[in-house]
């Protein structure tokens, strides 16, 4: 059973995807039609307001450093944590740029999601987690189950 130690990094693309949210917010806000409500204009510009202060916000929480390791069958250990093992659960989701993984603990009934954006890995520990996530998600078929 082979392990990886696999480190992150924060992501340029968690920031990216926080700023084109928060526009496309900003943009429906301001694409109201005009005068529809009495002080549309004040209710327009505190509400920017608020946005922009939640997207600075979480903008500059950014998300640290963290280092974990994972076998080939999925077992996921926090190292820099005393955590649990967790296992990467068949509800995980990978595009070619970040993957959604599910994990659920071996212990308790806790569950979490974890987001890995592709910048914010090695490269080579990019394709390594795709490849174990496909493996997890894919059935399991037995000589039994094919014939």
């Amino acid at each position: 059973m082979s392990k990886y130690r696999i480190e992150t990094q924060p992501s340029k693309y968690r920031q990216r995807l926080i700023g084109g949210t928060f526009s496309l917010l900003l943009a429906s806000l301001w694409l109201w039609q005009p005068q529809s409500l009495p002080g549309q204009v004040w209710i327009q510009i505190v509400l920017s307001m608020v946005l922009l202060w939640m997207a600075v916000r979480i903008a500059a929480k950014a998300s640290p450093s963290r280092v974990f390791s994972i076998s080939e069958e999925g077992q996921w250990q926090w190292l820099d944590a005393q955590e649990e093992t967790m296992q990467v659960n068949p509800a995980s989701r990978i595009t070619s740029w970040m993957l959604w993984i599910r994990l659920e603990s071996n212990v308790s009934n806790r569950r979490n999601w974890v987001w890995i954006y592709r910048d914010s890995v090695q490269y080579a520990d990019f394709r390594r987690l795709c490849r174990i996530l496909q493996r997890c998600l894919r059935p399991v078929v037995t000589r039994e189950q094919h014939q």
